[in-house]
């Protein structure tokens, strides 16, 4: 139940930063920052599930 609370959560503050804070911004609507917007996440979660991976090889090792 309490993560459903935290995603319902977090879900709102990203909706709310995108509605008043994305307009401040101002990105350029081009094929990059599109191809950025899309692919930044997963290259994120990637980075930091493969340093998890490293670090527990590395204490079991």
């Amino acid at each position: 139940m309490l993560f459903l609370v935290k995603l319902l959560l977090l879900s709102a503050l990203i909706s709310l930063g995108i509605k008043y804070i994305g307009p401040v911004l101002k990105i350029a609507p081009n094929d990059l920052n599109a191809l950025l917007g899309v692919l930044i996440f997963p290259l994120f979660m990637t980075g930091v599930l493969w340093w998890r991976g490293s670090r527990k090889i590395e204490s079991q090792g």
